[in-house]
């Protein structure tokens, strides 16, 4: 996990309520049911292929996010500089289910690396993520993302589509596999953005 967080923390109880069609057709379920071809829109992408890419802990669209199991409470951490440097979510009787650490930039708060960990309930890691940032020229928004896990990776580069959004190319290897996300919301870099989890991980 990376390191330099702070014990500056608060609380903040994950309460479940009705996740909107748009963030359903977001979560990785389904099944793969054929090869894709190069640069498909995103209505045509079976979400199983996202699925087997990773480890489920983040969302790409419509904006990016760390997803917080259902049944947890989040603890905040920050650095001597008063960013978020990580986030633990937590069961009722404590035990950590999953965590987000990051390191942010001193000078402007905008995060560069960020690592999630999924535990197993005896405490030991069961799956692993970490995800590299790299921002535009004028330093406003994230436009590359390098998501790796312990065999995969999924590049993603989002480039502006004149509707005021952008799309995201992604390439998935091994398989090289590529289609483009439509739509993608932008992201600063600043804070650890959540939203709920339509899973539970060993709660």
């Amino acid at each position: 996990m990376l390191s330099g967080r702070s014990a500056a923390m608060w609380r903040q109880k994950w309460k479940p309520h009705a996740i909107s069609a748009a963030l359903v057709g977001l979560t990785f379920v389904g099944s793969l049911t054929s090869a894709l071809p190069p640069r498909i829109e995103v209505s045509q992408v079976d979400p199983a292929v996202l699925e087997v890419h990773s480890t489920g802990p983040f969302q790409l669209i419509p904006h990016f996010a760390i997803l917080q199991p259902e049944n947890t409470y989040s603890i905040y951490y920050k650095d001597r500089h008063n960013h978020v440097s990580s986030i633990e979510f937590s069961a009722d009787d404590g035990r950590i289910i999953r965590s987000v650490s990051a390191l942010p930039s001193a000078s402007s708060g905008r995060n560069q690396v960020m690592e999630v960990v999924d535990y197993l309930p005896n405490g030991s890691i069961n799956n692993a993520t970490m995800i590299d940032l790299a921002y535009s020229d004028d330093n406003s928004k994230v436009n590359v993302y390098t998501i790796t896990t312990s065999t995969r990776k999924i590049f993603a580069t989002t480039f502006q589509n004149g509707s005021g959004l952008d799309d995201a190319f992604v390439v998935l290897q091994p398989g090289g596999r590529s289609f483009t996300l439509k739509d993608m919301q932008r992201w600063d870099g600043l804070d650890i953005p959540l939203v709920q989890g339509p899973r539970n991980v060993y709660a």
